[in-house]
């Protein structure tokens, strides 16, 4: 179905206009829109925590030359981050979740890889769904295909989408209920194809 009543709309890293990226700020802000979900990013600290924020390095937003992936969450948390005149702190996955539910938010959650993931890094993940019960409603995504059909074999009823920055030519048989792809790279016959 193409109508418009098919659109769903989703604030990317949440709403900007009421906070930094990523940070519940940014989510409560995205609440007071007519937004259907906040799409939002993890990347997981050295000690197995995920942790909200779009960049492994917190350079851009924090000033410090500082990797989420070598650091312990408690060494990250709360630390404060700043963008476009606001002021917010990173958090954990765990207190993003618990605010969003509060909000009656749903999340699309990015999986940021590093590339220092351990090997159950998968199921880290979907233990961590779990455990805050929502596995069978927030849809899941990541640039890294393997990460996300490795998901869909651990939990089935998790959706799960690749991110493809640029898509040339058609699509292959990715395993996945949905793609993301960037505007410039969208067109009718890849949408028919998809």
């Amino acid at each position: 179905d193409n109508s418009i009543d098919n659109i769903q709309v989703i604030a990317h890293r949440g709403y900007p206009n009421g906070g930094v990226e990523n940070s519940i700020d940014a989510l409560e802000a995205a609440a007071k829109e007519n937004i259907h979900f906040v799409e939002m990013d993890i990347i997981l600290s050295k000690d197995n925590q995920f942790i909200v924020s779009h960049d492994n390095n917190l350079k851009r937003l924090a000033g410090k030359n500082t990797l989420i992936s070598k650091s312990l969450a408690s060494d990250v948390i709360d630390t404060e981050i700043r963008q476009n005149g606001h002021t917010s702190r990173i958090s954990s996955f765990d207190s993003y979740v618990a605010k969003a539910k509060e909000l009656g938010i749903t999340l699309l959650v990015e999986l940021k890889t590093t590339g220092s993931e351990p090997a159950n890094y998968e199921q880290l993940f979907v233990d961590k769904l779990n455990s805050l019960e929502v596995s069978q409603v927030y849809p899941v995504m990541s640039t890294d295909l393997s990460v996300v059909e490795k998901v869909k074999t651990i939990n089935k009823n998790i959706q799960t989408g690749y991110c493809i920055s640029l898509q040339i030519g058609n699509f292959t048989s990715q395993r996945v209920d949905f793609y993301a792809l960037e505007d410039f790279s969208y067109n009718e016959l890849l949408a028919s194809e998809a």
